[in-house]
């Protein structure tokens, strides 16, 4: 097996985006641009709770890294990371 990046992986979201995810990533995790921040960040929904979530890690999402997705047709919402 090959490693070209290490400690990362592949994955699609469910947009069909091609990303870089820390190997910590999981099926149900969500992949967020998060204001303020330089890349979209891997995040895990704690406890089931809907806005609050723990960070696994940062991602690479071809398409995405220079404000692309940052359009008319999004919104903000408030989240905690805990």
């Amino acid at each position: 097996r090959l490693t070209l990046v290490p400690n990362r992986r592949i994955a699609r979201t469910i947009r069909g985006y091609l990303c870089l995810v820390p190997t910590e990533a999981q099926v149900r995790d969500k992949v967020m641009i998060v204001a303020g921040c330089p890349t979209p960040l891997v995040l895990r929904r704690f406890n089931d709770i809907d806005d609050c979530f723990s960070l696994v890690g940062d991602a690479y999402v071809h398409g995405a890294m220079f404000g692309e997705h940052v359009t008319g047709d999004f919104w903000w919402t408030d989240i905690s990371l805990v």
